[in-house]
C-alpha cells in the first residue's frame, strides 16, 4: 500500500472515537486500536500480546450479561454476512453500542469480522433524563391544576368546621366527630401541598442556610418515638446553601421517613455531609456544591424499580397515611431540581440504600 494511505487509514484508525477489534476468519484478533483498548481497560502490556482468550476474557469480567454477549457472537459465527446492532450495558454503570459487520476485500471475499464499539453512557443518560422531565411535567401540570381548586375547597371545608366548634358547647358529642374531620381535612391539605411543591406553583424563597441545623432537627422529628438513630458525619467548614428552608426540610424529612420505613424497627441512618467541587455534565453546571448522603440499613430497592423511584406516585409500600402516598420521593426530586441540584440513588437489595443530593453552595463559608 502507497505510504501515505497507510498513514491516512493508520491515523483514522487510532483519532476514531469508538473500539474497533477486527478478526479473521476463526476470530483471531488481527487488528485493534487504542480506544478499544482503552474502552475496555486492557492493560498495555497485554494488548500487545494480541491474544484473543486474554482479551476476551478481560471484556467478559465487565460485562452484567456477558452469556448474551457469547452467543451474540456465535450466531455471527454462524451467519457470517450478517451485520448486528446491540446496546452493551457494563457493571460499571457504562453502556456500548456494539455494530458488527462482515470485512470484505476488493473482489467480495470475505476477510473476517470487524467491531465497533463505542461509549453512549452519558448520551443514553442524557435522553432517559429527558424522557423523565417530559413524564413529570405532564404529570406536574395536571396536579397543579388539580391541587390549586382543591386547596381553596379545602379552606372553606377547614373553616367552616373551624366555626362550627364555635357554636357548640364543649361537650357536646359532635365536637369529637368535626375534630376527626379536621384532621383528616388538614391531612388532605398537606397532601395539596405536595402536589403544588410538584406542580413548581410553589415560588422558591431563598435564604443562606446551615443545612445541619436541618438535618440535625428533622432526625429529631422524624426518628422520635423510634429504635432507630441518626449517625451524622459533617464537614466542620461545610458551606452554607441558598434555599427554601421549608421546601429543603421536606426533602430530608421525607428521606429520613423511608429510611426509618425500610428498616424494620431499629437500626442506624448514616448522615454525611461535605463540600464537592463538581466538573459539570448534563444534569449540573460545574461549581462548588455541598453534598449529603442519606444511607439506610433497609431492605434495599430492586434494581427493576430504581428508574422509577422518583416518578410521581410510584411506591412499593402500600398507599396511605401511614406508609406514604407515593409523592414524597417525586417532591424530593423536583424540589432539589428547582434549586439547580441533583439527587442520586444507589441500591442494592438486603444491604440498603443511599440517597446522594448535592445542592450548589452558597457564596460564603461559615
Amino acid at each position: 500500500m502507497d505510504p501515505q494511505k497507510y498513514a491516512i487509514l493508520q491515523s483514522q484508525l487510532e483519532t476514531s472515537r469508538d473500539g474497533i477489534l477486527v478478526v479473521d476468519l476463526d476470530n483471531k484478533i488481527t487488528l485493534t486500536n487504542d480506544r478499544f483498548h482503552r474502552m475496555w481497560n486492557i492493560p498495555p502490556q497485554i494488548a500487545a500480546l494480541q491474544d484473543d482468550a486474554i482479551q476476551i476474557r478481560t471484556i467478559l469480567y465487565q460485562l452484567t450479561d456477558p452469556d448474551a454477549f457469547i452467543a451474540r457472537v456465535q450466531h455471527l459465527n454462524e451467519y457470517p454476512e450478517e451485520t448486528s446492532v446491540e446496546l452493551i450495558p457494563l457493571k460499571d454503570g457504562r453502556t456500548f453500542e456494539r455494530y458488527s459487520t462482515p470485512l470484505h476485500d476488493f473482489d467480495n471475499t470475505l476477510l473476517g469480522r470487524i467491531w465497533y464499539f463505542r461509549d453512549i453512557t452519558e448520551t443514553k443518560n442524557m435522553e432517559e433524563e429527558m424522557l423523565k422531565l417530559k413524564k413529570l411535567d405532564s404529570v406536574t401540570v395536571l396536579a397543579g391544576g388539580i391541587a390549586h381548586d382543591f386547596n381553596n375547597i379545602l379552606t372553606a371545608v377547614l373553616g367552616n368546621i373551624q366555626l362550627s366548634t364555635f357554636q357548640l358547647a364543649k361537650d357536646n358529642p359532635i365536637l369529637p366527630l368535626l375534630e376527626d374531620a379536621k384532621k383528616a381535612a388538614m391531612k388532605a391539605q398537606a397532601l395539596t401541598g405536595q402536589l403544588l411543591d410538584l406542580s413548581k406553583k410553589n415560588t422558591l424563597v431563598k435564604q443562606s442556610t446551615e443545612l445541619k441545623n436541618i438535618i440535625k432537627d428533622n432526625c429529631k422529628s422524624s426518628l422520635e418515638g423510634s429504635d432507630i438513630s441518626c449517625n451524622l458525619s459533617m464537614a466542620t467548614n461545610l458551606s452554607p446553601v441558598d434555599c427554601d428552608n421549608k421546601q429543603i426540610s421536606q426533602v430530608f424529612q421525607h428521606l429520613i421517613c423511608n429510611a426509618r420505613q425500610a428498616m424494620s424497627g431499629s437500626g442506624i441512618i448514616d448522615i454525611k455531609a461535605k463540600n464537592f467541587s463538581h466538573p459539570g455534565n448534563n444534569k449540573l453546571t460545574a461549581g462548588d456544591f455541598v453534598c449529603v448522603s442519606v444511607r439506610d440499613q433497609g431492605c434495599g430497592i430492586p434494581a427493576a424499580n430504581l428508574d422509577r423511584i422518583f416518578d410521581p406516585y410510584f411506591t412499593t409500600k402500600v398507599l396511605g397515611a401511614d406508609q406514604g402516598t407515593g409523592l414524597g420521593l417525586a417532591v424530593v426530586h423536583a424540589t432539589i431540581t428547582k434549586h439547580g441540584g441533583s439527587i442520586e440513588v444507589n441500591s442494592v437489595e438486603g444491604e440498603g440504600s443511599t440517597f446522594t443530593i448535592l445542592l450548589p453552595a452558597g457564596n460564603s463559608q461559615k
